[in-house]
């Protein structure tokens, strides 16, 4: 099981070869920075592409934080199930306060 989350960033970074700019949302696994995006759903599709792509999941449970409303789910769940149909995938509102979205692949 592997999970993964994408918040704001506050200040201009690099990591990795990937530039944050203040304002970002960065996608990361522990401390590796694994895309920056300038809204919280791209952040989410770049986020789930890396961990579906490599292959080995079937079931991707996503959990949306406080700040992230239903149309935002709803497209971040639209962009999962049209590139990866044949994942289940599941939203479920969290309500964390600090990531807008934490992503479990299994």
């Amino acid at each position: 099981r592997h999970s993964w989350q994408a918040e704001s960033i506050f200040s201009n970074k690099s990591s990795a070869g990937i530039k944050v700019k203040t304002g970002d949302y960065i996608a990361f696994k522990g401390k590796k920075i694994l895309a920056a995006k300038g809204d919280p759903v791209s952040a989410a599709e770049s986020l789930a592409e890396q961990l579906l792509s490599a292959g080995g999941k079937s079931v991707l449970t996503c959990f949306s934080g406080a700040g992230v409303n239903d149309e935002q789910v709803s497209s971040l769940n639209d962009a999962v199930s049209a590139a990866h149909p044949e994942i289940e995938a599941y939203f479920t509102h969290g309500g964390q306060e600090t990531y807008d979205f934490i992503m479990v692949a299994e």
